[in-house]
């Protein structure tokens, strides 16, 4: 950004290139506004509705620029880190938690239907060997379905509950964190 006061451009005399006494002169003219956060997000609009509309513009646009494979990867780091960070909370031993996890076997499944949409195209050859890695960890998982329930919270959004059974034993839950942390540290390192 660019701090321009009195209709003078001050960016490079603020922060560490510039000297105390200007800092000071600048300090008893002026002073810092802080924007309240909250009053510049739509309260209406939830974290998932922003980050679907984040996503749907930059899906759009890799389209546009025939780089939709990348709308894959981008899919797949998002629910890998996801993953990951509910793998870190699941060693604490709660049981909703886990339940959550295994049922990300039903995501894995479809986000690498989604990946072979694409063929074998040679940027998404790691990440769908890595995803095809991860789901024989979850073939250990086995969910039996239960009885499934309608619910509308209040402000009239759908909730559909399921009532399955989840059958995972600790030692593939270790296997399951240890290997998303692997394949998260692939691709962030």
């Amino acid at each position: 950004g660019q701090v321009i006061f009195h209709d003078q451009m001050l960016g490079p005399i603020v922060g560490a290139k510039a000297d105390d006494a200007t800092l000071r002169q600048l300090r008893f003219n002026m002073q810092m506004v802080f924007q309240d956060p909250s009053s510049s997000l739509n309260p209406r609009m939830t974290l998932l509705k922003i980050v679907s509309e984040a996503y749907s513009d930059l899906n759009g646009y890799l389209k546009e620029n025939n780089r939709i494979e990348v709308s894959a990867l981008v899919v797949a780091g998002g629910w890998l880190e996801a993953l990951y960070l509910s793998t870190r909370y699941a060693e604490n031993d709660n049981p909703e938690l886990n339940k959550r996890i295994a049922e990300q076997k039903y995501s894995l499944t479809n986000l690498i239907n989604y990946f072979n949409e694409f063929g074998e195209h040679e940027k998404l050859a790691g990440m769908k060997a890595d995803l095809l890695v991860l789901q024989a960890l979850f073939d250990k998982v086995s969910i039996e379905a239960g009885t499934s329930e309608l619910k509308k919270d209040p402000d009239g959004m759908v909730i559909i509950g399921n009532q399955s059974k989840v059958n995972m034993t600790p030692e593939t839950l270790k296997e399951i964190a240890t290997k998303v942390a692997e394949i998260r540290t692939k691709y962030t390192a």
